[in-house]
C-alpha cells in the first residue's frame, strides 16, 4: 500500500478555515477581490481629477505598508458626493510578497479600475475603508484611509 501525502501551502484547508476554492483559481474569490459596486459613470478613462478634487484628500504616495499609512481623510457631505460615483472594491486580503505586507498592490493585468479611483475594503480587516488612486499603475500610487 501507497501513502501519498501532499501539502498545499498557500492556504490551510481544515474545516471552516480558508478558502480552497480561491486557492484552486475558482469561486468568488478566484481573484483575490470583488466587485461590490460598479462605477456611476460610463467612461472609464475619465481622468482623477474630473471625479474628485486632488485637494481635499491627504494622499500618501506610494504606501506599501499598512502599519505605515497615516495620512486620513474626513469624509464631509461634498466628499461624500464625490466618491459615490466611484466603484467600491472589496479585497479578500492585503497583499503579501516575502515578508513584505502590502496595500492592495500587484493586481492582475486584467484589473477593471486601474485607470480610474475607486474605494477599497479588506475583508480581513473590516471596518477600514481606502481611497485608492492607481493612475495605471499595478498599485495604489495614490491612497488615503477614509475616516
Amino acid at each position: 500500500m501507497k501513502i501519498v501525502r501532499e501539502s498545499l501551502n498557500e492556504m490551510n484547508f481544515q474545516r471552516k478555515i480558508g478558502d480552497p476554492l480561491g486557492a484552486l483559481g475558482i469561486g468568488q474569490w478566484k481573484d483575490g477581490y470583488i466587485i461590490e459596486r460598479e462605477p456611476k459613470f460610463t467612461d472609464l478613462k475619465q481622468s482623477i481629477n474630473a471625479l474628485i478634487k486632488f485637494k481635499d484628500y491627504n494622499w500618501t504616495r506610494k504606501a506599501y505598508d499598512i502599519t505605515a499609512l497615516y495620512k486620513q481623510t474626513q469624509l464631509t457631505s461634498d466628499i461624500e458626493k464625490d466618491i459615490e460615483k466611484l466603484p467600491v472594491v472589496r479585497f479578500k486580503h492585503y497583499y503579501n510578497e516575502g515578508n513584505l505586507t502590502g496595500l492592495f498592490g500587484n493586481w492582475p493585468t486584467d484589473f477593471p479600475y486601474m485607470d480610474i479611483p475607486f474605494i477599497a475594503e479588506v475583508e480581513e480587516d473590516k471596518g477600514r475603508t481606502f481611497l485608492i488612486g492607481p493612475e495605471g499603475f499595478d498599485y495604489p500610487r495614490y491612497i488615503t484611509e477614509l475616516v
